[in-house]
């Protein structure tokens, strides 16, 4: 009982739909005192993390906090990329049909592009899942 309460509290304390002029500015790690979780990122759609640095952290705490942050960069990054190609080849699908004349496109049409776009996408998200668990280790 008293744990959910507290995950309300939290909930509540750090969630990202209380309006705010600071709504996209991260806080001080050094200042918080828990990690913060932010509003997804435009680009990769990843809620970043800021890690809160413990005064009394240790080595073992500070190598993890510091693995985690890379990690968690990199990651960012893959699916920035990723997203940025799929919004870029979503695009010349759609132009290439306004070309031929069809300028509504059905569902089935759109449905075609997603399958082959995750075919030829699948062995690449499956590497980086894969590289991103043995950085974790």
């Amino acid at each position: 009982m008293y744990f959910r309460k507290y995950l309300f509290n939290i909930r509540r304390r750090y969630s990202t739909t209380r309006k705010s002029n600071r709504y996209n500015v991260k806080p001080d790690p050094h200042v918080i005192q828990h990690d913060y979780i932010g509003p997804p990122d435009k680009d990769s759609n990843i809620r970043p993390f800021v890690r809160c640095v413990h005064p009394n952290e240790t080595y073992t705490e500070k190598k993890l906090r510091l693995k985690r942050i890379e990690v968690e960069e990199w990651n960012h990054s893959f699916w920035a990329r990723h997203n940025k190609r799929f919004y870029e080849e979503k695009q010349d699908f759609i132009q290439a049909h306004n070309l031929a004349g069809i300028q509504d496109i059905s569902a089935d049409k759109m449905s075609e592009f997603y399958k082959s776009f995750l075919d030829k996408n699948t062995l690449q998200v499956e590497c980086a899942n894969i590289l991103k668990t043995l950085k974790k280790e």
